[in-house]
Formats: structure tokens, sequence, C-alpha cells
């Protein structure tokens, strides 16, 4: 094999292999899209079900509250855990926090509608009416507040007894010489209004938990079209490469990979702030070539065809004797007729090339006169 046509060969291999790592890395890149998609469709229903509700005043306000009743109440996390302190705090405040969020599940309609929409959406609900759901919620939401309910006379119970129980061995160590006070009632009243204000606290972290995923996905799909679009050139950059060491697409015994061909169509619809089009998967049509061949005196010929598109798509046949061929091409939307190649038989040595952009369907009959 000549020197020139054993590299074209090598340069189409590299530009094949790198077209299927494309394909592979757009998979990973569609589903990556798939995923920000749900999450910011996700993230809009809960912003519309949430957009009347004082969801950011009331946090701040319970993150205030937990501050301070923070501060206050560490001199009784001191007394029962002194080598640790913040985390009976900590313990004290995701107890809270939970308790919270059970009762707004009763109390709040905005945060039912948020799981209606997040029940609905679950595709094993599929076969359930949108009462049933409701239902479904409304039996949750009361279990939840009950136990919410349940729970917090009991944390309030545990907050007092510790309260008291500080008082009792401040007094037994001579630290102080009054009895439970209204200052040693406070961490009761803050705890109580920890719980008010926290009722949107666990939503809020969700929806900022959201707005991470959103930011780290739309990192990882940018980083993934550009790698896409890198790649792209080098599956266009090796394949002319073989083309330019003699590599003949119109002859060439195997079909033209599937993977090239679309990295044609990709390079021509580049648009990389548009990644759900530039990443969509093409599929091929039938579309006709028609075209006649006729010599300088306008007779007809009868030729061998070998046609290539844009895309790198083939086909191959002869014209009538009215000089007339019909030709059934399977490609993208938008491809066209790049080459054409003329002889008088299949394997004809001596083709004539024809280059252009003849666009493809049955409303155009390209007529191509032959010297």
């Amino acid at each position: 094999m000549p020197k020139e046509l054993n590299q074209a060969q090598t340069y189409y291999k590299n530009a094949d292999e790198l077209a299927g790592q494309t394909t592979k890395m757009v998979s990973e890149a569609q589903a990556t899209l798939s995923s920000l998609k749900k999450i910011k469709e996700r993230l809009e229903i809960w912003r519309k079900n949430l957009a009347n509700a004082p969801i950011t005043f009331v946090s701040i306000l319970f993150l205030i509250v937990a501050v301070v009743e923070f501060v206050i109440s560490m001199e009784i996390y001191k007394v029962i855990i002194p080598w640790a302190p913040w985390a009976l705090a900590a313990a004290f405040f995701l107890v809270g926090l939970q308790l919270s969020h059970w009762l707004a599940e009763k109390l709040i309609k905005s945060i039912q509608d948020i799981k209606f929409s997040e029940y609905r959406s679950n595709p094993q609900n599929d076969a359930l009416t949108d009462e049933e759901i409701r239902e479904r919620i409304r039996n949750e939401a009361n279990t939840h507040f009950l136990w919410g309910i349940i729970g917090t006379f009991i944390l309030l119970a545990i907050i007092s007894a510790l309260a008291y129980w500080r008082v009792k061995l401040e007094i037994e160590g001579g630290i102080r010489e009054v009895g439970f006070g209204i200052f040693d009632a406070i961490p009761i009243v803050l705890y109580i209004f920890e719980i008010l204000f926290g009722m949107f606290f666990i939503t809020l972290l969700q929806m900022w938990n959201m707005k991470l995923k959103i930011r780290r996905l739309s990192k990882k799909l940018d980083t993934l079209v550009n790698k896409i679009n890198d790649l792209t050139s080098e599956v266009i950059r090796f394949f002319n490469k073989a083309i330019e060491k003699g590599f003949d697409v119109a002859t060439y015994p195997d079909s033209i990979s599937d993977e090239i061909q679309t990295a044609f169509y990709r390079e021509a619809h580049l648009s990389l702030d548009e990644p759900e089009k530039y990443l969509e998967t093409p599929q091929k049509k039938d579309f006709t070539f028609i075209v006649k061949l006729i010599d300088s005196e306008n007779n007809p010929l009868s030729k061998h065809i070998h046609i290539v598109t844009h895309y790198k798509e083939r086909t191959s046949g002869t014209t009538d004797t009215n000089g007339t061929g019909q030709f059934i091409i399977h490609t993208f939307d938008e491809d066209f007729v790049q080459t054409i190649f003329i002889g008088n038989t299949a394997n004809d040595n001596n083709m004539i090339k024809i280059d252009g952009v003849y666009p493809i369907g049955e409303d155009h009959e390209h007529i191509i006169r032959i010297s």
C-alpha cells in the first residue's frame, strides 16, 4: 500500500476512534443536561409555590433566635456536658428544626403544595389521582403534626428540666441564692419561638441544595460541551487529513461511521450557548436527490454516479437513457450533496469530480453538463 494511502487510512481510523469517544461524551452530557433541566424545573415549581410565603424573613428571624438561644443556653449545656456543650446545643437545634418542619407540613399550605408536586412528578404515583395524592399528603401531615406536638412538649420539658437542674446545681454550689426565675425561663421561651420561626428553614435549605446542584451540573455541562466541541473539531481535522492523503470517500468499501457523520452535523449546528440543541442526537431520514446529465449539445448521458453529501453520506447508481437518476439518500436534515463523481462504470479510474452545493429533495432537479 502506498505511503500516502496508508497515512490516509491512519487518519481515518483516528477520526473514527475520536468520533466514538465523542459519542460517549455526548451521552454523558445529555444525561447531565437532563438532570439539570429536571432540577431547574423542580426549583421553579418550589419558587412558584412559595412566591407569597415570607420564607426569607421568617428564616432570618429563626437564625437570630437560634443564635440568641445558643448564647443564653450555653451555661445550661456546660453544666450537662462541660467537655462538649456545643454537641448538646447542636442536638437540640436539629431536633427542634425537625419538629418545626413536621408542624409546617400541617400548617403551611405552600409546603403542602410542594409535596403534591413532588408526589405528582414521581412516576411511581402515576396510577394515583390528584385527590388520592392529596389525601395521602393530608394523612402524612396529620401524623407528622401529632409527632411535632408531642415532640415539642417533650423537648420543652427536657429544656425546662435542664434549666431547673442548672439552678439547683448553682444553688448547691453556692453560686446563687435565689431559685428559678423569669430569666431562667428565657431558653424555654426562645425554643418555642425557634420552633415557630423554623417552619420554612428545612425547605429553604432544600432550595439552597438545589441551587448548588444546578451550579455544579451547569459547570459540568459546560466542561463536557467544550470537550465535545474540541473532539468534534479533531474528528473533522483528521477526516480532512485523510482525504488530503488520498482517502476516497466515494469508494471506501465500508460505510462512513454515523459518529463521523454526526460530527459534521454538529459542527454545522454549533451552538455552545444552546447545549440542548447542540447535544441533540440527529435522526436520519430518506431524501430524494434527482440529477440529469447532459453533454455540451444537451444530449442525455447514461453514466455511473457516486454521490457524497456534506455529512459524508454516500450513494451511487446509474442515470437512465434520458440522463436522469433518482437516488435515495439516508441522511440528516439540511444535508446537501457536496461532491459528485461521474464515470462510465462503478470502478472507472478516470471519474470526473464535481464539487458544489446541491440541495436534496424531490423539488430539486439538478442538471449537470459534461463537456
